[in-house]
């Protein structure tokens, strides 16, 4: 993730398709580096972002003048349940865990341990400001659109796939001064100077979270005759189905095997 230059992230099996024609992804390499998001990324007058509402595509919202991913939570939810049910009992809700959303595009999930770690550190002190936590493939894809195209003040994002938040393993916090040494006597490592608010959690039990694989899986549920490899690697195959799917989210929604497999709560 961000401990080599290049790197590669396939989650799941190259070459397991689900359909006949239908080939695997060609992946793009992992370019490491941190994610400057700049000023305007998230935040926006609240006008500009009910606009937002008429954009039906994740592609229409890239390219609105609304410069946040908060739109596309229909879309994200059944992201995140798609990967519970991919693995059961992944992603914790960390609404309980002390701590303040601070943007509309922060998803109150981080994977199981990570969150049990947060539930930790927060008990007993003053709510911990979060505006950026788990992030799925969909909204990553967006900020990537916005630093390709260098708008909404975007100076650097990982491609999608590649980025710890999107496994769940990471957050950003505004108070990451006063927080520091509490987080890091919790298993968080902060980035550093270079991305003051971002922090990773570094402890036993976390795991490449299956964002990507999650998202194939709905896509290919909702549409049958244009499937793509469910494989779990990011390329063009996924990115062009990403930009066209509906901000509100598919039609079939998750599908896990048993109601085990539901959001655990903190």
């Amino acid at each position: 993730m961000r401990s080599s230059a290049i790197s590669w992230k396939v989650l799941g099996s190259l070459g397991i398709l689900l359909a006949a024609g239908c080939g695997p992804e060609q992946l793009e390499p992992e370019v490491d580096g941190v994610e400057n998001l700049g000023p305007y990324a998230e935040q926006m007058p609240w006008e500009e972002y009910m606009a937002t509402a008429s954009m039906d595509t994740v592609e229409g919202v890239a390219a609105s003048s609304a410069c946040t991913t908060g739109s596309i939570l229909g879309l994200s939810k059944q992201i995140v349940a798609e990967m519970n049910c991919v693995r059961s009992g992944l992603m914790s809700d960390i609404s309980g865990a002390n701590v303040t959303l601070t943007s509309s595009a922060a998803l109150p999930y981080l994977q199981n341990p990570a969150a049990q770690a947060l539930r930790a550190a927060t008990a007993g002190r003053s709510a911990l400001p979060l505006n950026s936590t788990l992030r799925t493939v969909a909204q990553q894809w967006i900020l990537y659109n916005w630093y390709q195209t260098g708008r909404c003040g975007v100076a650097l994002a990982a491609k999608p796939g590649s980025s710890n938040h999107e496994d769940g393993l990471a957050f950003d916090t505004s108070a990451y001064s006063s927080w520091k040494s509490i987080l890091q006597s919790h298993s968080f490592s902060w980035f550093g100077s270079s991305d003051v608010v971002h922090f990773d959690y570094t402890g036993a039990g976390g795991v490449d979270a299956p964002s990507v694989l999650a998202f194939q899986r709905l896509w290919n549920r909702n549409h049958p005759s244009d499937r793509i490899a469910e494989d779990g690697a990011y390329g063009p195959q996924t990115g062009a189905r990403i930009d066209r799917s509906p901000i509100a989210g598919f039609p079939i929604g998750p599908s896990c095997a048993s109601a085990a497999t539901a959001l655990t709560t903190l």
